[in-house]
C-alpha cells in the first residue's frame, strides 16, 4: 500500500442516522496533503449547509482527532476559515481524543473564530452527551 493510498481515509465527514455530522481526521496534514484538505474541508462545509438547509436547524458535530498528529500553518488556516464560515450554521462541535496539543490547536482555532460552542472531550461517549444536552442557540 502506497503512502496516499493510506491517507485515503485520514480525512472524513459523514451524517450519521442522529442527524450529527461525523468529522474524522486522521494522520498528519502536512503541505503535500493541503490540496486533498482543503477538497476536505470543502465538502464539510457543503455537507453542513445540507444539513441546515433540510433540517431548517443548526447543525451537531462529532470530530474524531485520535489519530490526528499534527499539522502545517496552512492545514491550521483551512481548519480556522472553514470554522469561521460554518458559525452560523452551527448549535455545537464535540471533539473527541486529541492529545494535549490538539487541545492547545482547538483552543487557539476557538478563539480566533469567536465560536463558544467548541468543547473537546476525552471520549466519543462524553462528546455525544455534551452534544445530546439542550442547544445552546
Amino acid at each position: 500500500m502506497t503512502n496516499s493510498e493510506n491517507k485515503q481515509d485520514s480525512y472524513t465527514v459523514s451524517v450519521g442516522e442522529d442527524g450529527i455530522v461525523h468529522i474524522g481526521l486522521h494522520g498528519p496534514v502536512e503541505d503535500d496533503d493541503l490540496d486533498r484538505f482543503q477538497e476536505w474541508a470543502n465538502d464539510t462545509h457543503q455537507c453542513i449547509l445540507s444539513v441546515h438547509s433540510s433540517t431548517g436547524q443548526k447543525v451537531k458535530c462529532l470530530v474524531d482527532v485520535r489519530g490526528l498528529s499534527g499539522y502545517s500553518v496552512e492545514a491550521f488556516d483551512i481548519m480556522r476559515d472553514l470554522i469561521t464560515s460554518n458559525r452560523e450554521y452551527m448549535d455545537k462541535t464535540a471533539t473527541y481524543g486529541g492529545n494535549k496539543f490538539m487541545k492547545f490547536a482547538q483552543d487557539a482555532v476557538t478563539a480566533l473564530t469567536g465560536r463558544d460552542n467548541i468543547r473537546g472531550f476525552e471520549t466519543k461517549e462524553e462528546a455525544l452527551a455534551w452534544l445530546s444536552e439542550d442547544s445552546l442557540a
